[in-house]
């Protein structure tokens, strides 16, 4: 009970500086809105066209037509099951859905076409790229094994023209006629939250709040709040506890603010799982809390709390994905980024929001954002009475 004693009175404290309302809530809220306002309908930062893949094939050509698209370079290919992908095509989250049926393999090795269905909106031409990649696709392996055949059927010999066997193998293949069905889908109202860019800036202004931590810590520290907090009976961890979640429910706030508006005035999509949410949110929150102990215990003087802070959010987001998406990074500032905990950051939030997976697919990325809060924390806070001397 003490605990949340104490954890109340430290938000009617947060809460009187109107700069905490501001810096945290209101700003990041209107920003994210405003991007969202300005890039709905935008799958991503760059041209390239977002396709899910359902392979239900049991054979291996299907991979093989999966690996066209991604080699052509024009696409952000995802593999999913029918029910996320259909769900991604309505909310206008891709630009289509490609359906490879179980026996894609099996019949394109005996000769014959299968059926392969594409999902879409009503809205757009993109499925005519598509189409055409698989129309060249299925062409390619039906003329390979119509060659085949064919020069075994007629006993291939040095007596056999190559007119008559190129003409033979263009009639086989001519009767052969490309399946490639379009479904349309209803739009459902949604709409996918701005690609990477607006995912990064959330990342952004998440890790921005250890200024406000910093801010409250060495704030306490100068008021000797922190110190006269010490001198009570209360135990440090009871002390320590009730400032974590204070600063918990102000980053629950801010993230509740940003979803709540987007999704209300934009009809943002956030992912199938708020849970998912909640768990990836907290594990950031308690990154920039351990960051912000750190910062706070490293700082003396509170003329350098901005510009130091400052400084190291923006170069950790920089290295981390969060203003330019690590796809476009030198290779050795890619293996850095992994030393960055924005990097696993933007990499869960983007699964859950444009790729629309659940809680057990970022549940690595959580863990790894725990060990740095742990770290951090570790070096932040070995004694908070180190904090408030």
């Amino acid at each position: 009970m003490q605990i949340f004693r104490l954890t109340i009175l430290n938000l009617k404290r947060m809460l009187q500086n109107k700069s905490v309302i501001i810096m945290t809530l209101t700003l990041p809220t209107i920003v994210i809105c405003i991007m969202t306002f300005f890039t709905q309908g935008q799958n991503s930062s760059n041209n390239n066209m977002y396709i899910d893949f359902v392979n239900n094939d049991k054979g291996t050509l299907s991979g093989s037509l999966i690996k066209n698209f991604k080699n052509s370079g024009d696409f952000n290919i995802n593999i999913l099951d029918i029910a996320d992908a259909k769900a991604q095509v309505e909310s206008g989250a891709v630009n289509l859905t490609i359906v490879i049926p179980n026996n894609f393999t099996e019949q394109l090795n005996k000769g014959m076409v299968p059926k392969v269905d594409i999902l879409k909106l009503q809205q757009g031409n993109s499925n005519v790229v598509a189409e055409n990649i698989i129309d060249s696709f299925i062409k390619d392996n039906l003329i390979s094994n119509t060659a085949i055949s064919t020069i075994k059927d007629m006993n291939f010999n040095s007596k056999v023209s190559l007119s008559s066997l190129k003409d033979t193998i263009i009639k086989d293949t001519s009767e052969n006629k490309i399946n490639v069905m379009s479904s349309v889908l209803s739009y459902n109202n949604t709409n996918s939250l701005s690609g990477l860019i607006t995912i990064g800036f959330v990342i952004s202004f998440l890790m921005f709040s250890s200024i406000f931590i910093v801010n409250e810590l060495i704030g306490e520290k100068v008021n000797g709040t922190l110190k006269r907090a010490l001198s009570t009976p209360n135990s440090n961890i009871t002390i320590a506890a009730s400032i974590v979640i204070s600063f918990l429910i102000i980053g629950w706030l801010q993230d509740f603010l940003i979803i709540i508006t987007t999704k209300f005035l934009f009809n943002a999509y956030w992912g199938k799982s708020y849970l998912a949410l909640f768990l990836l949110f907290t594990a950031i929150l308690l990154v920039v809390q351990g960051l912000g102990l750190l910062i706070s215990r490293v700082i003396k003087s509170e003329n350098n709390i901005s510009v130091i802070t400052m400084l190291i959010v923006n170069i950790s987001c920089l290295l981390g994905g969060s203003y330019m998406p690590i796809q476009y990074f030198p290779d050795i500032l890619k293996k850095f980024a992994l030393f960055m905990p924005q990097s696993w950051a933007v990499t869960a939030l983007t699964d859950l929001v444009l790729k629309n997976k659940g809680i057990t697919d970022i549940l690595p990325n959580i863990g790894i954002l725990l060990l740095f809060a742990i770290v951090f924390f570790t070096a932040g806070a070995a004694s908070l009475r180190k904090i408030a001397e």
